[in-house]
């Protein structure tokens, strides 16, 4: 039964009419007499029978490709997609109407005619998408219809494998500059030292007043014009962690007004600003079934968090978990998430060595105190802490969080 209504299904109106005329006419002509009835019921149902053969074995074996100029884009930004379409078979393939299977926050389907291919033959289709919410998004398979030379059957097949076309959030620009710290895998706030010694690893920087005038660099002062002093130690690079939380019971709202997404453009922005001015930068993102992404450049940290995706509540624990081991170096902490309970709030708190700095970004929870009394346990552990809303500009919850106090509310 299962493979009649198949059958019956790869029929077009206009076969569906052919079987019905062809049966009407067999069964009058046997009835009646009339053998050229008969016939030409017989003929209409033979015609019908080879389209649908003809449907069910013309080859389809073609290969798909696509590629995306640019490859990896941002929200809004228009996507040249190249669909390459290659007939690897020994005979020609037929005529196709073809449509592209795309997510529906890409737009409508594009649909064309894919022109019969010689063995080894090529051709090559474009269209232009855009996203208007990050993510990984599938593109493809190719669906096509295949028509009998009558227009009896109708064979509908996908066509290759589907491909992902990565959206990635766009940064916003802050312009505060991040606090200072003092503790471990901080600068000092000195200039960065010079190699002017040869393949000598003792740094070159310029003389300040009170430094031991044995320690004057006599050739790289003559070099430069100016006093120059040995430098034995060099600075640290500055260090900074950024936290995304993604728990979904901890955000509010849905789609690109979820708090959830101002999260992530935070996160993405505050990568990007920590690294223009010379941080190393360590984006930790839950990635699901356990596992926490760590990305150390920019474009690894956007490709984990146009991945990002709601997590359960046990992800922060592993979050925090992962962090542990990479706050012991120092440097800026910040946190950018969920509302807190007191407990996860202090766990938080934890990540921030003595001398360092830290932030944290919460998110609203309307009827609840829990992300109230989260602020204010880490505000009294000396993290700079505010919440925040949808509606929020990400460069003013930047500046205000800077200016943010610590300590005991009054």
């Amino acid at each position: 039964m299962a493979s009649l209504r198949s059958l019956w299904s790869a029929l077009t109106t206009r076969g569906s009419a052919f079987v019905a005329s062809g049966v009407c006419l067999l069964l009058a002509g046997f009835l009646l007499g009339q053998r050229d009835l008969a016939r030409i019921g017989l003929l209409l149902l033979l015609l019908t029978a080879g389209a649908l053969w003809f449907g069910r074995t013309r080859g389809l074996a073609l290969d798909v490709s696509r590629t995306a100029a640019p490859p990896t884009a941002q929200i809004g930004e228009p996507v040249v997609i190249t669909v390459r379409v290659t007939n690897p078979a020994g005979s020609s393939s037929p005529v196709l109407l073809a449509e592209e299977q795309l997510s529906y926050l890409l737009g409508d389907r594009p649909r064309f005619v894919l022109p019969a291919l010689d063995p080894g033959g090529r051709c090559e289709v474009q269209y232009v998408v855009r996203s208007p919410i990050r993510g990984a998004h599938q593109l493809g398979p190719l669906g096509t219809r295949v028509r009998d030379l009558f227009g009896l059957s109708l064979k509908l097949a996908d066509v290759g494998e589907g491909t992902e076309l990565l959206v990635v959030p766009t940064p916003v620009p802050l312009h505060a500059s991040p606090p200072g710290s003092t503790g471990l895998g901080e600068e000092t706030g000195s200039a960065a030292t010079l190699a002017l010694h040869g393949d000598n690893e003792q740094g070159i920087r310029e003389y300040r007043q009170g430094d031991d005038l044995r320690r004057i660099h006599w050739p790289a002062s003559a070099r430069t014009g100016d006093l120059m002093v040995r430098q034995e130690d060099r600075p640290i690079r500055r260090q900074a962690l950024v936290l995304l939380d993604t728990r979904e019971s901890a955000h509010t709202g849905m789609g690109v007004s979820s708090s959830i997404e101002w999260a992530v453009v935070m996160a993405a922005s505050v990568s990007a600003h920590l690294q223009a001015r010379g941080y190393s930068v360590q984006a930790l993102t839950p990635a699901g079934g356990g596992e926490v992404t760590v990305s150390e450049d920019l474009p690894g940290t956007l490709v984990a968090l146009a991945k990002a995706r709601p997590t359960p509540p046990e992800s922060l624990e592993e979050l925090l978990h992962a962090a542990r081991g990479l706050s012991r170096r120092g440097g800026l902490v910040i946190f950018i998430g969920g509302a807190l309970r007191e407990g996860s709030a202090r766990s938080v708190a934890g990540l921030r060595q003595p001398g360092s700095a830290g932030l944290a970004f919460l998110a609203a929870a309307p009827g609840s105190a829990n992300g109230n009394g989260g602020l204010e346990v880490l505000r009294v552990s000396g993290v700079r802490a505010r919440t925040y809303d949808r509606t929020l500009p990400h460069a003013d919850a930047w500046a205000t969080v800077l200016d943010a106090t610590v300590g005991a509310s009054s």
